[in-house]
């Protein structure tokens, strides 16, 4: 309990640190609260579903970067959630030259090092999401020259 009131109870910031952490808590670990926080969330703009972590819901409503697909719901799978597949297009490391193409093009990737793929993802769609809400898809776009990570993608929900 780093930010504990009982550890620093003359901090202000380790008590406003404490009081979100345990809303967070609250609202992940109850069904009800978390449907109600994901009702609440989704009239928000930019609406981006996908946290990996408490401080990441708290910095979700950032620049959703490149959205990449588009989701076109009837007002059915609205109300219940629902799960689609989609459709990714991406980079992925040339597995004949390794990204390192060299002296001589490399026959796969034509000396680019990386090579085009479509790949199908499988993405939860909350209940009461609404028409024009990002979806965020966690390491699912081109890798990152700098890290190798994979990059976020974003899909954009319209209800018919």
């Amino acid at each position: 309990m780093q930010h504990s009131p009982d550890r620093h109870p003359d901090d202000e910031e380790a008590l406003a640190k404490y009081r979100r952490i345990v809303e967070a808590y609250r609202t992940l670990s109850d069904p009800d609260e978390q449907r109600r926080r994901e009702l609440e969330l989704a009239e928000e703009k930019p609406k981006v579903r996908g946290f990996k972590s408490f401080e990441d819901m708290f910095t979700a409503y950032t620049d959703p970067g490149e959205v990449r697909c588009e989701i076109r719901l009837k007002r059915r799978d609205v109300r219940s959630g629902c799960d689609r597949l989609v459709q990714i297009r991406r980079f992925r490391v040339c597995a004949a030259c390794h990204g390192r193409s060299g002296e001589s093009p490399c026959k796969q990737c034509g000396g680019a090092g990386k090579i085009e793929e479509d790949v199908e993802v499988k993405l939860r769609i909350p209940a009461g999401i609404k028409d024009g809400a990002l979806l965020r898809l966690p390491g699912e776009g081109d890798l990152r020259e700098e890290d190798g990570r994979r990059e976020d993608v974003y899909c954009r929900i319209k209800v018919e």
